[in-house]
This record gives structure tokens, C-alpha cells and sequence, in this order.
């Protein structure tokens, strides 16, 4: 299992996952790395602790019979003859003895009578119209717990109630296993911690240390973040060295892999042992599983997706073991692939999706893929796995989802395909915020979300197609990509498509025609996309080869991203909105209003499912929103039209 060694350079090997878990944690075994440590503490200090020994109650609970109610205690013998017709009278102090809820019960008395079930006479007594039987409304000695008892398993998570019935039971003190202590490296020359100043524009903000710490509390274990350090060799193995007595597990993150910066599988091969390098998995393929001085030492790889995934797949399972946890078991549901999904052959592929619920089954949409695509966690639901052998998975596949977090109702999530909007964006977070309602936006372009209403694997499409023809929006593509269907188009509103460019306009671009000088560069948006067809458009009319147009095979899928192209300086010119250039502070050049709308099936239209997306779309709250993002017009916002 050791990597292939040359030269003192270290070359991945391709080991499948199930080996390379089981190889490591057979020698982490041996090597006793696994082993728990525990401690006693206060139980008030407890909470989502894990217990290291079984809890046995010191006292019963309660620890005498008390009173369930407020109330008299009486002798249930005394009573069997009351009824509505003829009551009983029982004399206050020697025969009823009045008690609250939680009081003993006096010896003698074995049975309680709630105090609204009686009537005092002036006689001091108290008239009772039905017999009560032994032990009414009274808790009996150890009815909660006796003395002795199991209160708590051997590893279990400490929950606010158990806390409360260590306390009932007497128990002050309890025995639980020490959380490891983690400690996480981030290296590479370009890192920098969160809040740094950027010197040079290839200096990265290090966000996967605060991912992986905070997983590493997720998952019960004690992390500390080491300040970023640079790709050297000396510095890194000094850093380990002298941190390796004082922590249970270290996680160095970046440098896993066999560039010529790359030292992690080195140091850890010099320092200690290196069991595994390189998996099988797709992302996440660099990761490196050593030991030193007995202690987990991992290269978990720099892209945040993969960084995550790893630690999911292989650090989580070590702190689950040092914490004498049982495997916890993901919340796994089975939905239908919508859409071919492609796979190399060679690597288990972990693929990120949505999941949603359409004409009542659960369908899977897979997200942005790309191993340093964050917000493909941040917007996904789960992931799905591919097996290494397969070349992917055929559209109509059921597959097994893990999902991400169990809390996420997949059942309130609405999926809209198609355009781009940033108005969609004031949507998502109203809906979420107010609704609990997630609504998932696929941008794939207009004609994309048309067909995906004509697959069932949308909600909702949202277009803003051009009829070159009539000179009219979305009605014309619709009747030609979804014939005999019926439809309501509803309006989010008219905006303004114009070309973006750097702030004060250095190359002077006054037209769309200027986009063709030989000193502009050009961004494009995707085939399918109204804006791309609006340009083609454009350029037609006015006898432009897109041949004659540098960057026109540059494609980027959102408004947002033809901005911060230009801004970043990559391009000089793209076809977009107002608002996306204003949210960038670039200029804007005017080319046409158009109109967008959302293109719902008339069988969602009026279900209970869509009607707080409507309502909010046709608010007035929704109208001064998208106002204020600049270059929309509300005149029709909200505004159905039948066909």
C-alpha cells in the first residue's frame, strides 16, 4: 500500500477506497491510535459529551410516593361508595389531608384526589361524588427511576434530558471520553488568514482551516487553526515536530499531492510512516493517510470540495472511533437521475445534486461540479455516489442520495431551470427566510429550462427568449419546444441587457459594433441562453461575423459572471444586465429592454406548493427590491398571461 518511490519523489497510487480505509485503520489499530482517553466531569458541563462508562442511577426517583397533583390525600377504601346521587363527606385533617403537587403523601393515605374534584363544606370537610382506587394521582416510589438502574449507555451523546435524569438519579459527577484534539495546518505560499490584506491578486483567503475546524466540532473533537504556512519543507516538518506530542490527530491541508511544492507525503514518510497515497475518489484523489508517534497524521488536499469529502470519508470516522461513537448512520433517501450523468472509469465520483420532489417522486439535479466550486456545498442537498467501474449513470437511474444535512425538508423545494436573473437570488432568500420554502435555481440558460419543464425535472423555467420574427418574448419558443401544453407566463419583470465594460470605459466602446475592433476582448454567455441569442441576434442585424469577435467562444453562465470577468480584467466587454454591472461599479452601455418571465405548468400554477413564490413576486416589497438593483422597469411584474 506504501506509494511508489523515486528519487525521493512520491507518485499517487490509485487504491480503492474500502482498501485504503480498511489498510489505515488496521494500523492505526496495531499501533493503538484509536484509543480513548477519558475524564470525569461535572454534568452540567456534559451536554453532547460521550459517555466512556455505562451511568447506574445512586437514587430512585422519586425517592418517596408523592402527590401527582394538587389535591387531598385519602384512604381509596374510604371512597368506594361515593357516587353523583350520594357523595361521601370525608373530615379535613383525619380523613383528607390537603397536599400540592410533589408533596409526600402522608403514611397511611394511599390514593389522591385532584382538588377541583372535591367541594369543602362549612363543616371542614370536603364532598366527594366518585370513588378514586388505590394509588390515584400519586408517583410511587422509583416510578421514574430506581436506584441501580442503567440511566445512561457506555457511548452514548449526552442530550439535555439525560443531563436532567443523571441529576434525578442522583448522579453529580460522569465519566466521558475526551474529545482529540486536532490540530489543523493550512500551507501553500498563497494563503492567507481571514481578514488579511491582499498584496499580490494570487493570494487566497484560507477558508478551508475555518471548514475543517468547524467539522471538526461537528463531529466532537477539539480543533485548533494554525496560522498559514508558506511551501517549505524545514518549516512544515519543524511545525509537526514540534506540535505532534500535543495533539491526537493532525490534518495538513494542501501540498498532498506530487507537484514539486508538494512535501506532506515526505515529511510524513520521514517523520513517521505513510500508509496510503493517492485514493480512488474523484474529488479528493492527492490525499495522504500517515502516522507519527502513533498519532493520525493526514495530507487532506487543498481544494475545498475535496477537503471536505476526505474528511468526511476518512477523518470523521477516526474521531468517531477515538470517541467510542458507533459509525452514525447518513440519512440516505432513493430518487431518480434526470439527466445522464458522465463518469471516467478508475475512481469512485462523488457528484453533488439537489433533490426535489416532482409529480411525486424524488428526482436528483446534479449542481456545479469541480473540486473548488464551495458554494456547490453551500447549494447542494447531498451527493451521490458513481462507482469506480462505471462510466456513469444512465438518465431514469434510481439512485442513493446522502444527504448533506438531515434537517433540509426536500420536500419544499421548488426548482426553477433556465435564465438568469439576480432578482432570483432577492427570491431564494425571501422565500427561505419567510416560507422555509428553498427554491433551487439551475442556470442553464432559457432554452435549457423549457426543455427541462418538457423532461420533468423543473418547477418552473425562467426565459427571456427573443422572437426574431415578431420582435415578442418566450411566447413564440414556447409553443415551438412545448407543443399542446398549457402554461401561465408570469411576469418578473422588463430589464435592461446593455454591454458591460471597465469603469470609464478605456476602450471606448460605444456600440455593439466596436465589440469586432482586433484590441477588445469579449465575454460570451452559454449557447441556450437568452442573453447569447439576444447577441447572436444583434450581431446578425448588423452583418457581424462572430468569427471577427476575440473571446466569442469564452463563455461564462450568469450575468454575475460576465461582471466579474470584466472587472477582473480578463475581458473588456459582455453582453449583460444593468444590475450585474452595477453591483461590479463598471459602466453600462444601453442595447435593449426585454422583457423576463417564469414559465409555470398550469398544474403548479394553483397548487398550495407555489402560491407564497406568487404572492411574493406580485408584493409590493418584491417591486421596490428589484428596483433597487437597478435597470428594471415593474410595470408588469406579477402579471399572468395564459397560453
Amino acid at each position: 500500500m506504501k506509494p511508489r518511490k523515486r528519487n525521493q519523489d512520491y507518485y499517487l497510487n490509485d487504491i480503492p477506497l474500502e482498501d485504503a480505509i480498511e489498510s489505515y485503520f488496521k494500523t492505526l489499530s496495531k499501533k493503538k491510535s484509536l484509543s480513548q482517553k477519558k475524564k470525569l466531569i461535572r454534568i452540567n458541563e456534559s451536554l453532547a459529551k460521550i459517555t466512556a462508562e455505562a451511568v447506574w442511577a445512586v437514587n430512585s426517583s422519586p425517592n418517596y410516593d408523592s402527590s401527582a397533583m394538587d389535591g387531598f390525600a385519602v384512604k381509596a377504601k374510604e371512597t368506594v361508595s361515593a357516587t353523583e346521587t350520594n357523595p361521601i363527606y370525608l373530615n379535613i385533617g383525619t380523613q383528607a389531608i390537603q397536599v400540592d403537587t410533589g408533596d409526600p403523601v402522608p403514611i397511611g393515605f394511599d390514593a389522591v384526589i385532584m382538588i377541583e374534584h372535591t367541594s369543602k363544606t362549612i363543616n371542614d370537610e370536603i364532598e366527594i361524588r366518585q370513588p378514586v382506587p388505590p394509588y390515584n394521582h400519586i408517583r410511587k416510589i422509583g416510578e421514574d427511576i430506581v436506584a441501580t438502574e442503567l440511566v445512561l449507555p457506555q457511548n452514548h451523546k449526552i442530550r439535555p434530558q439525560d443531563i436532567a435524569a443523571c441529576a434525578a438519579a442522583g448522579i453529580t459527577n460522569i465519566s466521558v471520553h475526551i474529545p482529540p484534539k486536532v490540530l489543523i495546518i493550512p500551507t501553500g505560499d498563497e494563503i492567507i488568514p481571514i481578514g488579511a490584506k491582499r498584496i499580490r491578486k494570487e493570494q487566497i483567503v484560507d477558508t478551508n482551516s475555518i471548514m475543517l475546524g468547524s467539522m471538526m466540532t461537528e463531529f466532537g473533537a477539539s480543533p485548533t487553526l494554525h496560522p498559514p504556512i508558506p511551501d517549505d519543507e524545514k518549516k512544515l516538518k519543524s511545525t509537526i515536530k514540534e506540535n505532534i506530542r500535543g495533539f491526537d490527530i493532525i490534518l495538513i491541508n494542501a501540498g498532498s499531492s506530487a507537484g514539486r511544492d508538494d512535501y506532506t507525503s515526505s515529511i510524513i514518510d520521514n517523520l513517521g510512516e505513510v500508509i496510503v497515497h493517492g485514493i480512488a475518489i474523484k474529488p479528493g484523489h492527492p490525499v495522504v493517510l500517515g502516522i507519527i508517534n502513533e498519532k493520525p497524521v493526514i495530507g487532506i488536499p487543498g481544494y475545498p470540495v475535496s477537503a471536505a469529502l476526505t474528511t468526511q470519508l476518512i477523518v470523521k470516522p477516526i474521531i468517531n472511533k477515538k470517541l467510542g461513537l458507533i459509525e452514525s448512520q447518513e440519512k440516505i433517501i432513493t430518487a431518480t437521475t434526470t439527466k445522464k450523468i458522465a463518469s471516467s472509469i478508475g475512481e469512485d465520483e462523488f457528484i453533488r445534486v439537489n433533490v426535489g420532489k416532482i409529480d411525486g417522486k424524488f428526482i436528483v439535479c446534479p449542481t456545479q461540479q469541480g473540486a473548488g466550486v464551495l458554494m456547490s456545498l453551500v447549494k447542494s442537498d447531498g451527493f451521490l455516489k458513481i462507482p469506480r467501474l462505471t462510466e456513469g449513470i444512465e438518465s431514469g437511474t434510481t439512485v442513493n442520495v446522502i444527504l448533506f444535512n438531515n434537517d433540509n425538508d426536500i420536500t419544499k423545494s421548488i426548482f426553477l431551470a433556465g435564465s438568469h436573473d439576480p432578482s432570483i437570488d432577492l427570491i431564494i432568500s425571501k422565500l427561505y427566510a419567510n416560507h422555509g420554502i428553498r427554491l433551487i435555481s439551475s442556470n442553464i440558460g432559457s432554452i435549457g429550462g423549457l426543455m427541462a419543464l418538457k423532461r420533468k425535472e423543473s418547477h418552473i423555467a425562467g426565459s427571456h427568449l427573443l422572437d426574431e420574427k415578431t420582435g415578442g418574448y418566450n411566447i413564440p419558443h414556447i409553443n415551438r419546444f412545448l407543443p399542446g401544453q398549457k402554461f401561465i407566463l408570469i411576469n418578473l419583470a422588463y430589464r435592461s441587457q446593455g454591454l458591460i465594460v471597465k469603469k470609464g470605459n478605456p476602450k471606448h466602446i460605444k456600440s455593439i459594433s466596436d465589440i469586432s475592433k482586433p484590441n477588445v476582448e469579449f465575454v460570451n454567455r452559454q449557447l441556450g441562453s437568452g442573453t447569447r441569442i439576444l447577441f447572436d441576434y444583434e450581431l446578425k442585424s448588423k452583418g457581424i461575423n462572430s468569427k471577427s469577435i476575440k473571446g466569442y467562444q469564452r463563455q461564462e453562465i450568469t450575468h454575475l459572471g460576465v461582471a466579474a470577468t470584466v472587472e477582473s480584467g480578463l475581458a473588456d466587454v459582455g453582453l449583460g444586465l444593468l444590475s450585474a454591472s452595477k453591483a461590479f461599479d463598471l459602466d453600462f452601455i444601453p442595447v435593449t429592454q426585454e422583457k423576463f418571465d417564469l414559465v409555470i405548468p398550469e398544474d403548479y400554477y394553483g397548487s398550495v406548493f407555489l402560491e407564497p413564490l406568487i404572492n411574493l413576486i406580485k408584493s409590493d416589497e418584491y417591486k421596490q427590491d428589484i428596483i433597487g438593483l437597478g435597470g428594471y422597469d415593474t410595470k408588469d411584474t406579477g402579471e399572468t398571461t395564459y397560453i
